[in-house]
């Protein structure tokens, strides 16, 4: 699992995310600063489990909106289906963009709810073109 690999735990399924806040957004300004504080001999670092968890909380959150912005898309485009000009064509590429997001992430399970999804919408659309 690419959380557990990066040690930010495991990742949320089915619409929640990585986890973290539900809001959104990373804490205050001066949580986007980290120290890495080396030893006048070199062979000590302190800091890196401070960076390794911002870089964490930036992955979460990075991963967090574009799922959300994703999300967003499908259900509007989803509203939009049964208007005249509506284009499976782009519909295609934003539910098949949020499927390889979650292949990306190693979120097996919801990438193939959502081209399972794809697939019954696409039997939809081309049985309403021939009905």
């Amino acid at each position: 699992n690419i959380g557990e690999s990066l040690g930010l735990g495991k990742l949320g399924g089915m619409g929640m995310g990585l986890g973290g806040s539900a809001s959104g957004g990373l804490k205050g300004k001066g949580d986007r600063v980290c120290q890495l504080v080396i030893s006048p001999d070199h062979n000590n670092v302190h800091g890196w489990e401070e960076l390794r968890r911002h870089l964490g909380d930036c992955v979460k959150f990075s991963f967090n909106c574009k799922l959300s912005a994703y999300h967003n898309e499908v259900h509007n485009l989803a509203l939009l289906r049964r208007t005249p000009g509506w284009s499976f064509d782009h519909f295609f590429l934003v539910k098949g963009s949020l499927a390889h997001m979650f292949e990306q992430a190693h979120l097996y399970d919801e990438a193939i709810r959502e081209y399972y999804e794809l697939e019954v919408i696409y039997t939809d659309t081309l049985q309403a073109k021939s009905g």
